[in-house]
């Protein structure tokens, strides 16, 4: 294993699917072949010896959803983000990722509450890759905390997807503040800073 670790935030049904309850991703990342972009990524994560890492978010129940959040009130009382349901599900184009370690969050970020830097720290990962759903939301949140956990980041800008192109352009001008930005056809060449 390598000290270098690719994280695949939110590829489940119901944000990458067009049916899924809070698709609004969905079009853009069909359009841009997010997810076979991502899938190519593992693929080749996995070749390369990195640890893979899928993380979704998903509740049990309402009680769950924190209250503070708009975000996440406003799906009380639907069926969206409902652990082991087809929602919370991994979408079926990323194929079979072959996950080393998957994460539930209950947050936006990958970092929140959940056991993901203990794991890369157990790990000795120092350099983290990530993709996602959505590019504005989830990714760009998950860079900023990598990159003030001390971690090197880079993002697979063609395996991440928004709303639309321009919000998911300025997230990767944001993203790009803090780290790299990499096509997923340019993992082999990815070498740590020096």
């Amino acid at each position: 294993m390598t000290n270098t670790a690719l994280i695949a935030i939110d590829f489940i049904n119901d944000i990458a699917d067009p049916c899924g309850l809070i698709a609004a991703s969905a079009a853009h990342a069909e359009a841009r072949g997010t997810l076979h972009n991502a899938a190519t990524a593992l693929r080749e994560a996995g070749r390369l010896g990195w640890l893979r890492v899928g993380v979704r978010v998903g509740f049990h129940s309402d009680e769950e959803m924190p209250v503070s959040s708009p975000l996440f009130r406003r799906l009380r009382g639907t069926s969206a983000l409902r652990l082991g349901a087809w929602g919370t599900s991994w979408h079926a184009l990323l194929g079979d990722p072959h996950f080393d370690l998957e994460v539930i969050k209950s947050r936006v970020s990958c970092f929140a509450r959940t056991p993901l830097e203990t794991h890369l720290r157990d790990d000795a990962i120092q350099r983290v890759v990530i993709c996602g759903i959505s590019s504005a939301v989830a990714v760009e949140s998950a860079v900023r905390d990598a990159h003030d956990l001390d971690f090197e980041v880079s993002v697979i800008e063609d395996a991440c997807a928004a709303i639309d192109e321009a919000t998911h352009q300025q997230a990767m001008e944001h993203c790009r503040l803090f780290g790299k930005l990499l096509l997923s056809t340019d993992l082999e060449a990815y070498l740590p800073s020096k």
